[in-house]
This record gives C-alpha cells, sequence and structure tokens, in this order.
C-alpha cells in the first residue's frame, strides 16, 4: 500500500511545470518556440470554417518565421475509434498582419519550485505517517473492546420541499 502511494505522489511531482506566457516580438520569434497566437477576427473565422478550430488564441510550436507569415503546427485531436483519440500536428500559415499579439510560452521557476516544494513535504508526509506509525489511531476495528456506539456518527440532511 505505501509504495503504491509512494509511486503515485512521485508520477505526480514529475509531471509538475508551471508555465507563463510572455509577451514577443514577431520578429524575435524563432522555429520550434512554443507560442499562444492571438488572431484577428476575420482570420479566425476563415480558419474555423476550413479547420475545427474555434476561438481566436492558437497555441502551438512555430515551424517557421518570416517577415510575412508565421507557421505554426496546431495539435487537433480526432476521433479515431469508439474511444480513442488521435492528436495529429495542423501546419497553419498566418499572415504576420493578421496576428494581433505573440505570447512565448515560458516555464515559471518560482512557480514549479514551490510547487515541487509543497508536493515533497506532502510526500515526506505521507511516508512518514507510513512508515512511523500507523496513520490511524483508534480502537482496531477487529479487537473487541470499544463501545459500538462511539463508532456512530450522528448526521442529519433537511431537504426543504416545496
Amino acid at each position: 500500500m505505501q509504495i503504491s502511494r509512494f509511486f503515485v505522489i512521485l508520477l505526480a511531482l514529475s509531471a509538475v511545470g508551471c508555465h507563463s506566457y510572455q509577451p514577443i516580438a514577431l520578429e524575435e520569434i524563432r522555429p520550434s518556440m512554443t507560442v499562444r497566437a492571438r488572431l484577428s477576427a476575420e482570420r479566425a473565422d476563415e480558419i474555423a470554417r476550413v479547420h475545427p478550430i474555434s476561438g481566436r488564441v492558437l497555441d502551438g510550436v512555430v515551424r517557421a518565421a518570416g517577415p510575412e507569415e508565421l507557421q505554426i503546427l496546431v495539435p487537433l485531436r480526432q476521433p479515431s475509434g469508439v474511444r480513442s483519440e488521435r492528436s495529429v500536428q495542423l501546419p497553419l500559415g498566418i499572415p504576420n498582419q493578421d496576428i494581433l499579439l505573440v505570447e512565448l510560452k515560458k516555464l515559471d521557476r518560482t512557480k514549479t519550485g514551490l510547487f515541487a516544494l509543497g508536493g515533497a513535504a506532502l510526500l515526506g508526509l505521507v511516508l512518514s505517517t507510513d512508515w512511523l506509525g500507523d496513520g490511524g489511531g483508534g480502537d482496531d476495528p477487529g479487537k473487541p473492546g470499544g463501545d459500538p456506539q462511539d463508532a456512530i456518527i450522528p448526521f442529519r440532511i433537511s431537504i426543504p420541499w416545496g
């Protein structure tokens, strides 16, 4: 039991990463950067008519950046079976004049560090209760002794009708 808790918490801590978005000029964008682009309403409507994308904000990885156009690989999820989906990377070329704002996705080291410290403290708490004590307190339900009335917790719910 304690080993499975340890691995669940360790897995959760390994997936931690807080990100923030910071504005960036179009001239500074390079291929392989992860960005968020806010499009003009007209361009967003054009894209929505052709592709299953809604909204004016696109998240993706820059494929190419030029003086006229920005190419972004946008992830799309498409149903491929009864309960499965497959992710497809759709390259979209967007003219620079239709891009209102571009933000660069960056790892926020402060938030990530604080979150990881909190997770490590939680891990330490779970492991210490597993290793140092039974984590419970009170009588063992398998042992005789203890008043059964002590185990009853009064709980009342009132639902008004009418």
